[in-house]
């Protein structure tokens, strides 16, 4: 799986504000509530959703929490079966 892809996913999902909970996947709610820890412990200098940030957690990825990598890992699952769904809807 490619690790810079992980760690922008990653990055991204778990600094979401409260308010886009609401619209969240079951993913995202996963990568918020799995990865928000490993976010504080190893990347917390670096401002939510930048590019420092998708480094870091890059830089990090073999160090992050088992729960963290397996909400990554669905995650990331999941937004490439939606890929595939708007690639099958626009071809028509």
């Amino acid at each position: 799986m490619n690790t810079t892809k992980i760690a922008s996913i990653a990055a991204a999902a778990c600094l979401m504000s409260s308010q886009n909970m609401a619209q969240q996947s079951g993913g995202q709610e996963n990568l918020k509530r799995h990865c928000t820890a490993d976010y504080l412990e190893h990347c917390s200098q670096f401002s939510p959703g930048g590019p420092e940030l998708q480094a870091c957690f890059r830089e990090k990825f073999k160090i992050l929490s088992h729960n963290c990598s397996i909400a990554i890992t669905a995650y990331q699952q999941e937004q490439d079966g939606m890929s595939a769904i708007k690639k099958i809807s626009a071809a028509r």
